[in-house]
């Protein structure tokens, strides 16, 4: 038996990172150990779980305007 891929995923949006956990973790050769919502959470699960890849949502959270 091969050894599955770790993987960590870190997604602000609930919606996406529970669809991202669940299609990858539905192949075999893929299995989901974590996920996160932001970076301080991200830290903790990545001590914790050590995983081999981190999925990571790449467009930063919006700001609110300064007026």
């Amino acid at each position: 038996m091969t050894k599955r891929i770790q993987i960590l995923v870190i997604e602000d949006n609930r919606l996406l990172r529970d669809g991202f956990a669940a299609l990858l973790d539905s192949q075999t050769e893929f299995k989901v150990v974590g996920s996160a919502e932001g970076a301080s959470s991200a830290l903790q699960r990545l001590q914790d779980t050590k995983p081999n890849v981190v999925l990571v949502d790449a467009a930063p959270a919006p700001r609110p305007a300064v007026h």
